[in-house]
């Protein structure tokens, strides 16, 4: 994947990227938009619903086989940053994991849900240097959630829903 050019401004990429890899959504709607442009512009999407996870014993597994990780995946944080450090890439370079309803899991597991992005915000620079684009979507159902800065860079709203008064 090269690089952006001045005319790139416009992608949906370019407008998560610029700030974090991870992105926050209100709105299931306007994650689904998002994921159709990123689709357009050759990303593959892997989709889970955190919703049908009460713990970290059962959301980690399925993570890890939607991910393709090599091996079974049982929640460690530690490991989890291995794995994504040998995530599979599609031709494009281009891959991006949404997750709905990730604050049922943050309620449930907070220092684990907040530690699972960092290390993908980490993962993505990481893979960056080697042409690749690794984006976290996270879809939350309460409207003022709010995470900690992941990788050294705040987690903020994609930009339809910036404005506090856009997701009320």
């Amino acid at each position: 994947m090269p690089t952006f050019s001045d005319q790139d401004h416009q992608r949906t990429d370019y407008s998560i990227l610029q700030n974090s890899p991870i992105v926050l959504y209100h709105r299931p709607l306007t994650m689904a938009a998002d994921i159709d442009a990123l689709h357009a512009e050759g990303y593959r999407i892997l989709e889970v619903d955190c919703s049908n996870f009460g713990d970290i014993p059962s959301f980690a597994p399925q993570l890890g086989l939607i991910l393709q990780f090599w091996g079974e995946w049982h929640g460690g944080l530690n490991a989890f940053n291995d794995y994504l450090s040998d995530v599979r890439f599609p031709d494009s370079g281009c891959l991006a994991v949404a997750l709905a309803h990730f604050d049922a899991l943050h309620s449930n597991a907070a220092d684990f849900a907040a530690g699972l992005a960092d290390i993908f915000a980490s993962s993505s620079r990481y893979h960056a240097l080697f042409g690749r684009r690794l984006i976290m979507m996270l879809q939350v159902d309460e409207c003022s959630f709010h995470l900690p800065p992941v990788g050294a860079c705040p987690v903020i709203w994609n930009r339809k829903e910036f404005l506090d008064k856009s997701r009320t």
